[in-house]
């Protein structure tokens, strides 16, 4: 692909696509964290002024030492937990390890890790996430799953992939009346009983376990 650099900046180009449509692009040279020369570039702008808009904040971003959000723009969510999981997994203990598992697995991958992480705002996460799980799951069982997702962004936060955690205090469906008949085990509880099962009981009692534990399965009123 042949590139023609812009009359106006020097990083700007344009190029034709196969189908001779014209379309501009930038690419950017900086120094990352470890002060190893990159160069970071996208294509597809339609207009020369979009590409020099990107390109703008790439370069303050470079310039406020951001060049780990640079290098991750891509980075999805389920890409990110997937990350963040292997990193962080030899901390917590067994039960914890089960659950999140099965919550990343389960419910946020499905529902959000194909946004990208840097991308993901507030209202689509509460419409695509915590509006689609209040159509199945009990409120206590939303607000554990929003926790995990919380420490997993705070996670990337602290590595600089994202600046800040935009989801806090997002809207959660309140909690179940005290007065219904309900009997809740606390983490502890629950982390025995799983420990217990996996020790003294088959496979099969304990993947049911993890299954009426973790994906908040309830009976259907009628």
């Amino acid at each position: 692909m042949k590139l023609y650099k812009s009359a106006k900046e020097p990083e700007i180009y344009h190029y034709f696509n196969v189908g001779e449509e014209k379309l501009w692009m930038y690419r950017h040279k900086y120094y990352d964290a470890t002060g190893k020369r990159k160069e970071k570039k996208k294509s597809g702008f339609k207009t020369e002024k979009a590409a020099l808009k990107a390109l703008l904040e790439v370069k303050a971003a470079t310039l406020r030492g951001e060049t780990k959000q640079i290098e991750n723009d891509n980075l999805t969510i389920s890409q990110w937990l997937d990350m963040w999981f292997e990193m962080s997994k030899s901390k917590w203990k067994t039960a914890t390890i089960v659950q999140r598992e099965i919550v990343i697995r389960l419910n946020i991958k499905p529902l959000i890790g194909h946004f990208k992480l840097q991308n993901l705002n507030r209202l689509t996460y509460q419409e695509n996430f915590i509006n689609a799980l209040e159509k199945q799951y009990e409120p206590s069982l939303i607000r554990q799953m929003h926790s995990i997702f919380l420490i997993a962004i705070n996670s990337a936060v602290e590595e600089e992939i994202i600046s800040r955690n935009k989801f806090r205090g997002v809207s959660l469906p309140s909690a179940r009346n005290k007065d219904a008949e309900l009997t809740v085990l606390t983490s502890d509880q629950l982390g025995t009983m799983l420990t217990y099962a996996n020790e003294h009981e088959d496979e099969t009692y304990y993947s049911i376990l993890l299954l009426l534990s973790y994906t908040g399965m309830r009976k259907v009123k009628r």
